[in-house]
């Protein structure tokens, strides 16, 4: 199964009531619409950017990003089309007066752990480009085995992350702005928000520091995009 994260950002003075309303009503019906595409879509999920920040450990910005769409297709085929169709001039002008931008990311789901959690409190998801010294490719097999190792030493995660899920971009898929080119994006689902906070802060700062230094081996911290947000489920 295919999975696509989706970056979108709302047009100036549009509300929160009014972007979540849009997009999970006209905005999914739009979408579950489109023609022999409709039935290949499994479940969407809708996160929400909340605005709390859980990381003072420098680089990482707040984004200005109104939240992130993941959803699931029967197969890459299906996502390749659904990008296509979703990306295109007709369909952003359609949504135009309630979207600024729209930006696909198709990815594999690569669940590290699950400790049997179904729904999330928060998550957070951080969006990250490769470091000067890796291409993607490396970016993405180090994140995927020597970071979680190094996480696990410093932080323990699981007591405040009850899942964790790794999503790496596809090789071949390239964002036409090289800013948002991105490798990857970390979800990490939180008993609280309190937890969330309690994750990079009762580890204390020499281990929040070693964890940045860390996350700068393979991504380039000063772009990376983190989201910390609700989740909620809108089709499937």
């Amino acid at each position: 199964m295919a999975k696509i994260l989706t970056l979108v950002k709302t047009r100036p003075g549009i509300d929160t009531a009014t972007f979540r309303n849009y997009w999970a009503n006209d905005y999914t019906a739009a979408v579950l619409a489109i023609p022999d595409l409709g039935r290949e879509i499994r479940r969407i999920v809708h996160n929400h950017a909340i605005g709390l920040r859980i990381r003072d450990d420098a680089e990482l910005p707040m984004p200005d990003w109104a939240g992130i769409a993941e959803t699931w297709l029967d197969s890459d085929d299906a996502a390749r089309a659904f990008m296509a169709e979703t990306a295109s001039a007709a369909w952003c002008a359609r949504h135009r007066a309630v979207f600024d931008a729209i930006v696909h990311y198709p990815c594999r789901e690569v669940e590290i752990w699950n400790d049997g959690v179904d729904r999330p409190s928060i998550k957070m998801l951080a969006f990250f480009n490769p470091s000067a010294a890796m291409t993607r490719e490396q970016s993405q097999r180090y994140w995927n085995v020597e970071h979680v190792a190094v996480g696990g030493r410093l932080m323990n995660p699981r007591q405040y992350a009850p899942r964790y899920v790794q999503n790496p971009v596809w090789l071949d898929h390239h964002s036409v702005d090289p800013r948002l080119d991105f490798a990857g994006c970390p979800e990490l689902w939180f008993h609280s928000p309190e937890a969330a906070v309690a994750l990079f802060t009762e580890p204390g700062a020499e281990n929040t520091a070693r964890l940045a230094e860390d996350e700068a081996v393979f991504s380039d911290r000063a772009s990376t995009l983190m989201m910390v947000t609700d989740e909620v489920v809108v089709h499937g």
